[in-house]
């Protein structure tokens, strides 16, 4: 009876093991589209001998462990791929959105108000005592000034927009960390008493690549189920079941965010960052948008300049020396025609002599070719070519840099798919497997009964 007893033993094992395989199957055919899901599997191993005439024969078989199909080295570069590509997409909308402002496909570009800025001059320069022509002037004056000034304010918007996207995220990624520390805590404890944790790693994994989306990372995962993520100047920001919150600091000198963290805020984190979100707010914000900017206030302050020296040279309709055409500025936001001449058109220095002759005016035409930027090399409007030219170049880098790393991604993904990613087909062939495996674990102890059935009656 004793061997009875050992098959029909060996018979239940069979079929608890395969109902536990039929189960981890359709966990996985659930959970075919949920983000994030590492497709299990139950590993099947023999259990236990028994002695026969000749030698030993196996009398079991068990469920040893739920094994998470899943490549840590695959991990790591989606990781380090998804802070460069979140980097490289969120610099390349920023960057699309300067090129539009620097639109010169249209008449009201900047490089087309020049133009007819200088033509004004030109026209009032055959007819210096002219009222229409001196509207001219002061109305593309007007316009160029207002043209600066727009250009400016809309790149102080997308520096505003990324220093709020720069709060925004650093309040959402520490949320990210919080999480990932409370999931280790849980790890930890379930993985220290024996516990299946595939669902927790899986969720921690999740919150990993957010992380990285958010800024560049490095991190160590330990053998008790612990994981570290440093910055890339070796600040921890998670170290098993604790986490540190950066804090979005406003510098007094510029009015925008700094990086810190929240229990020392005196130390600026943003030179640590480089890539995710947080890297690509910093680098448009301090130094895309500011170079632009820094080049937009340059020319208007030039072209102030160059005007406003050529019309104290002149002479106006009264006879009188030309005062400051455009107001005094340093910054484009600032570009303004002098009011007095808004006033009155006569004050507009016309002539090169008391004579009303219209020399000066065609003096001021020709700054239009005046070699005056860039150490008195180019005019203003190679000056101007180059600055949108040069977006247009970062635009174009930003653009092929995306398109690259998301090509990438793309390779990663698939490695994992392969690795992690649940095939309906190959769950239904294993379904199958299963299903015949528990009928034959069945049908085996339909035979044990019998056996044992037969045996009572000999005893009858």
């Amino acid at each position: 009876m004793s061997s009875i007893g050992q098959i029909l033993n060996t018979a239940k094992e069979a079929l608890l093991t395969h109902q536990v395989a039929i189960g981890v199957t359709g966990t996985n055919v659930a959970n075919v589209s949920t983000p994030g899901y590492s497709r299990q599997r139950a590993v099947i191993e023999a259990k236990g001998t028994m002695e026969s005439i000749e030698n030993d024969v196996q009398i079991g078989v068990e469920v040893t462990r739920i094994q998470r199909m899943f490549d840590q080295f695959i991990e790591a570069r989606i990781n380090d791929q998804s802070s460069m590509l979140s980097y490289s997409e969120a610099r390349q909308d920023a960057l699309s959105q300067i090129e539009a402002i620097f639109n010169e496909s249209q008449q009201e570009g900047l490089s087309g108000v020049m133009d007819r800025f200088w033509k004004a001059w030109d026209d009032l320069s055959f007819n210096p005592t002219g009222e229409v022509e001196r509207f001219a002037v002061v109305s593309s004056a007007e316009n160029l000034a207002t043209v600066l000034r727009d250009y400016s304010t809309q790149l102080e918007d997308v520096q505003d927009s990324m220093n709020s996207r720069l709060a925004d995220n650093i309040t959402q990624l520490n949320s990210y960390l919080a999480d990932i520390a409370d999931t280790t805590s849980k790890i930890i404890q379930v993985q220290a008493g024996g516990g299946n944790t595939n669902d927790l790693m899986d969720k921690r994994s999740e919150l990993l690549k957010k992380v990285s989306e958010t800024l560049d990372i490095q991190y160590i995962q330990r053998s008790d189920g612990s994981l570290d993520i440093f910055m890339s100047n070796g600040k921890a920001l998670v170290q098993g079941d604790r986490s540190w919150a950066l804090e979005a600091v406003q510098n007094v000198t510029t009015g925008f965010y700094d990086v810190a963290f929240e229990e020392d805020n005196t130390e600026i984190l943003n030179d640590a960052i480089t890539g995710g979100r947080l890297g690509a707010c910093l680098d448009v914000r301090d130094t895309d948008a500011t170079d632009y900017l820094n080049q937009l206030n340059t020319l208007a302050a030039a072209i102030a300049d160059e005007v406003n020296a050529q019309h104290v040279e002149g002479f106006d309709r009264n006879g009188n020396v030309g005062g400051l055409f455009f107001d005094d500025v340093t910054e484009a936001k600032n570009m303004a025609v002098n009011s007095a001449i808004l006033a009155d058109l006569s004050l507009i220095a016309a002539s090169a002599t008391v004579n009303g002759d219209g020399d000066n005016a065609q003096a001021m035409s020709g700054l239009r070719d005046a070699l005056t930027m860039r150490g008195d090399t180019i005019p203003f409007s190679s000056y101007l070519n180059s600055l949108i030219g040069q977006i247009g170049e970062d635009v174009a880098a930003a653009n092929r840099s995306y398109a690259q790393r998301s090509a990438v991604m793309n390779t990663l993904i698939g490695q994992k798919e392969q690795v992690s990613g649940v095939s309906i087909d190959e769950e239904m062939v294993n379904l199958v497997r299963f299903q015949m495996g528990y009928s034959a674990a069945g049908k085996m102890i339909t035979a044990t009964q019998e056996m044992i059935d037969t045996l009572l009656g000999l005893v009858d």
